[in-house]
Order: structure tokens, then C-alpha cells, then sequence
């Protein structure tokens, strides 16, 4: 006989409606699965098959299978529909946020709301909270991601995740030490925390190490022995860090890698965002062992951050490219992969050793990537991946395919409009139009790919600024290739006043940064000005500051 249906609690105390243990099991298993960037975020699926009545479980595999299989997230939405009335309060709440955030017309603000209002009912969902902050993260809305985050930072202050996600839309916010301060909170974070409840913990003590040297081979060989730092505080202080480790075995050590990693993530943010490349590089390379668990956009992305680190230290190109083929490219080769996040991160790297006029050297790297994207199928996954896809393609000299991918976009966005020309919300109509927008900077990659810089200048104009494109889904280190690319358009096309005032205003922002004034030293020349010797000679000795 079937057992019968009752109330059981997920990993944060909310009530479940299900047959069985192990569909709670699998439910947790995809919280920890998605909050970590996981690999095996398909457990969910596992949730639905050992209770196909649950109403949770069905509704988080829709939310799931929805961006490739959209037809078999209508399904299990109509699974959990099916079973609407016998559901827990939670599971309604649940179900409504997410049926309205896979709806084809919504309105993002409404989306949005909704999400506010289950958390204030359900503030320790750090699902819902993760769920929202990346619909915040592709309308470019940092600042209500942050303040979604504080909404029930006081009901999780015991949660290593929460402060991970504080720290990202800070650190999207320009509030840099806030950010850093949040990373390092999350790294404090030891026995409280859900996912080491089970653990027999053995305390071990690490002694304080004076330079950076002696913290990342700690760190290191930590990581390397099947032994994690569940917590880890880390210092900063003029390029000097002192640890301080709590060790746990067994059961905790893939949670605790993976959350110290994701925390990791955001410190290399600061880091690389303040210049101090060889610290983000030595930091991020002492983690990377524990990176393969990760899914393909993390473990890429990481090191997409490690490899744009090298290149703005103005590192040797074959590091760089040593770790596009090794560790980005290579990912393609592993089971699961997610080739769209590796397609991405692949031409976001490429795109900026081509602003730096080092293409004749990366072989034929450019071409083997712009020829998937003749493939059509392989269009249209994330905005940003069509972006720098229209760049490659125009590079490799495949303009046909190039014009076809952006009458494509242009079709998509005049679609988009159409649904939405009724709607009064303001948040709607802006969003259009930065659609509209967004496909200016399409065209403009496009004639960049072709060397066209003129009409690059033409169509983005002398006022310029990547940061107004964050609902293309991208960082704010993601969007700066963007500037780059204006930079050196408007060096191109002998606007030197309009270059002088962009890199000087960006110099100021990032004054370790040897390319930008490498950038600021061709303006000045360009000019006439004869501070250009000055801008040169700083340019050379940050070239030589960072790496050997």
C-alpha cells in the first residue's frame, strides 16, 4: 500500500507535502546543489520521480528544465497545479513565485514582489532569495538584490551562503570593503552551519603564517588532502594574510570546499576589481583544486577571473592561454558540461586579448568558437553569448552569418516590444528600451569584428558606458571589455579628446591597471599632450609590478 501523504520539513524548517523521505533528501540535495553552482542540479529530478505528487518538488524541476525543455517544465507545473489545494502554505508560495517567473509576458516587478513577499513570509528560503537575485542580476538590478538579501540577513546569520550573496551585489554597487568584509564573514562560519550537523568536527589549529607565501601553500595543502577548511578567516593587510582554520572530514568536506569557494569568488572580485592581481591569482590557484565538483559556468568562470587577472597584470600571453586550453576550453571534454557558460567565458577572454592587439598569437582559437555559432541552434542562450558571439563571427570573416544572428536579436526584441507596448509599468517600458539599446552595442561588436570603427563611433556615440548594459546578464568585470572596446575606437578614429576624458576618469578608478594607462598614454600622444611620457613610462613599471 502507497504511503500516505503528510507534512515533513526541508533543511530549513519549511513544511513539505510528500510520500517520502528521500524526495525531502533529494530537495535538499538541490538546495546545496544551486547555492554551491553545483554539477548535479538534475537531482531535483530525482525529487519529482521519488514523489510525483509533491507539489515542491515539481515546481523547483519545472523552474529547473525550463530554459532547455520548456515543454517538460509545463508539465510538471501542471503536476504541482494538480495537487495545488492539499500543498503546504510554503509550497503555494513556492508555486506561485515561480509559475509567474516562467510566464513568456511577466512583469519583471511583479516577479519580483512576489519573490519579496514569500521571503517575508519565508525569510530562511535561500532558494527563493538565490532565485530572485538572478532574475535582479539580468534586469541589472543590484541595488534590489541587495536589498532582498538584507530582508532576511537576520534570519541566516549562521548561513555561509548569505554571505556570499551580500557580497556580490555590493561589490555590483561599488561598495568594495562592504563587500569584502561580507566574504570574509562567510569564511568565519563554521559548526552552526545546516550542512555540518551530521559531521564528527576535530579541531585543528594553523599557525599564523606572516606573508602570503606560507597562507597559500597552507591553503593549498589543505585543499589537496581531503581535508577542507570549513571555515576559513582570512585577513588582509598589506598584502599579508593569517588564517585561522576549523577542520572537519568526511561528510562536510564537499560542502565546505565548495562554499569556501563560492565566498572565494567574490574576494577575487575585490581583488582583481582593485588591482592587486598577483594577490587575486595566488588566492584563486590555491583553491582551484577543489573546482571540478563545480558546474561548467563556475568552474569556468573562475578561471575566466584567473586568466583576465594574468592578462591585466600583463603576464606573458602563454599563461593566459595556458589557462583558456587547459582549464576553459577543456571543460568541453567533461561529462555534464554545459558548453553555452564555456562558449561564453571562452569569447569574453578572447574578445580582450584582441583589444590588446595580441590575436596574431592565440592560432586559430577565435575560428574553432566562431564556428559553432554558424550553428544557429547555439544562438539566442544568453545575451551576452550572442554579443561576443557577433564579434567572432565578424572577426573569422563569417559577416553572413554575423548579420543573420543580429536580424535574429533585432527580431527577438521587436517581439518583446510588440507584448509589451500595452503595459504602462515604467519598469517594463525601460527595459525595452535598454533591449533596443542593447541592440546598438550588438551592432557595434559586429563592425568592430569587422575593423569598421568608424561606424563603431557612429553607433555608440562619444558618451559611451558599459555599466548601462547590466541587464545583458553580465558583471561588472564581464561589461568592462565593452569600454574597453570604445577606448580603443576612440583612439582608432582620432577622438582624442573623448579618449583623454574616458581614461583619465578610469585611470582615477582603477589606477593599478598597466593597459589603461598603456590606453591613456596613446590619448595623450594622440593629444599632443606631454604628459604622454609620463602616462608610458607608468604604464611600463606596472607591466613589470605583478608578475615575474
Amino acid at each position: 500500500m502507497e504511503e500516505a501523504a503528510r507534512t515533513r520539513t526541508d533543511q530549513w524548517g519549511n513544511l513539505v507535502r510528500t510520500t517520502s523521505d528521500a524526495c525531502v533528501a533529494a530537495i535538499n540535495s538541490y538546495y546545496h546543489q544551486v547555492l554551491s553552482y553545483g554539477r548535479d542540479r538534475k537531482v531535483i529530478l530525482e525529487a519529482s520521480k521519488r514523489d510525483p505528487d509533491c507539489v515542491l518538488a515539481n515546481v523547483l524541476a519545472a523552474h529547473f528544465v525550463a530554459s532547455k525543455k520548456p515543454s517538460a517544465a509545463v508539465g510538471y507545473l501542471t503536476a504541482a497545479a494538480s495537487r495545488l489545494e492539499s500543498a503546504t502554505a510554503y509550497e503555494k508560495a513556492v508555486f506561485r513565485a515561480v509559475s509567474y517567473l516562467l510566464e513568456d509576458d511577466r512583469n519583471d516587478e511583479v516577479a519580483v514582489q512576489v519573490h519579496r513577499e514569500l521571503l517575508k513570509e519565508f525569510p530562511k528560503d535561500l532558494i527563493s532569495l538565490k532565485r530572485v537575485q538572478v532574475l535582479c542580476f539580468y534586469i541589472g538590478r543590484p541595488d534590489i538584490s541587495l536589498e532582498l538579501v538584507e530582508q532576511v540577513l537576520p534570519e541566516n546569520q549562521e548561513e555561509a551562503y548569505i554571505y556570499g550573496m551580500l557580497a556580490f551585489p555590493l561589490l555590483e554597487l561599488g561598495r568594495t570593503c562592504d563587500a569584502e568584509k561580507s566574504s570574509l564573514k562567510g569564511l568565519e562560519i563554521n559548526k552552526n552551519d545546516v550542512w555540518s550537523q551530521h559531521a564528527v568536527s576535530q579541531w585543528c589549529s594553523c599557525s599564523e603564517v606572516a606573508c602570503l607565501h606560507n597562507m597559500l601553500i597552507t591553503c593549498y595543502s589543505v585543499l589537496c588532502t581531503s581535508i577542507c577548511p570549513f571555515t576559513l578567516f582570512v585577513k588582509f593587510c598589506n598584502s599579508e594574510f593569517y588564517i585561522c582554520s576549523r577542520i572537519v572530514t568526511t561528510f562536510s568536506i564537499w560542502f565546505g570546499t565548495i562554499m569556501f569557494l563560492w565566498i572565494s569568488l567574490q574576494l577575487c572580485h575585490v581583488l582583481q576589481n582593485d588591482c592587486r592581481f598577483n594577490e587575486a591569482v595566488d588566492f584563486m590557484e590555491a583553491c582551484s583544486s577543489s573546482w571540478t565538483v563545480c558546474s561548467s559556468f563556475m568552474y569556468t568562470h573562475n578561471w575566466w577571473h584567473v586568466a583576465v587577472c594574468y592578462l591585466e597584470g600583463h603576464s606573458p600571453l602563454e599563461k593566459v592561454l595556458e589557462i583558456y586550453d587547459h582549464y576553459i576550453w577543456k571543460e568541453l571534454e567533461r561529462e555534464g558540461a554545459d558548453c553555452e557558460e564555456v562558449y561564453l567565458n571562452a569569447l569574453g577572454l578572447l574578445l580582450r586579448i584582441s583589444v590588446r592587439r595580441q590575436m596574431d598569437s592565440i592560432g586559430d582559437r577565435l575560428k574553432v568558437v566562431a564556428d559553432i555559432f554558424t550553428n544557429e541552434s547555439n544562438w539566442h542562450a544568453e545575451w551576452l553569448g550572442d554579443l561576443l558571439a557577433l564579434w567572432a563571427l565578424a572577426m573569422t570573416e563569417k559577416v553572413n552569418k554575423a548579420e543573420e544572428l543580429l536580424k535574429s536579436l533585432k527580431r527577438r526584441v521587436c517581439s518583446m516590444s510588440k507584448k509589451k507596448q500595452c503595459t504602462v509599468q515604467r519598469g517594463i517600458v525601460e527595459r525595452v528600451k535598454l533591449c533596443l539599446f542593447s541592440c546598438q552595442l550588438a551592432e557595434a561588436l559586429l563592425e568592430y569584428g569587422r575593423g569598421s570603427y568608424y561606424k563603431v563611433f557612429e553607433i555608440l556615440g562619444p558618451n559611451f558606458d558599459a555599466i548601462e548594459f547590466k541587464m545583458i546578464g553580465a558583471s561588472d568585470e564581464q561589461l568592462d571589455v565593452f569600454n574597453e572596446v570604445w577606448y580603443d575606437t576612440l583612439l582608432s578614429t582620432g577622438h582624442a579628446q573623448e579618449a583623454i576624458e574616458a581614461m583619465e576618469k578610469r585611470v582615477g578608478e582603477r589606477e593599478g591597471a598597466p593597459f589603461l594607462w598603456h590606453l591613456l598614454a596613446r590619448a595623450y600622444s594622440l593629444g599632443g599632450r606631454p604628459d604622454a611620457s609620463f602616462a608610458s613610462d607608468k604604464s611600463r613599471a606596472l607591466e613589470v609590478a605583478y608578475f615575474k
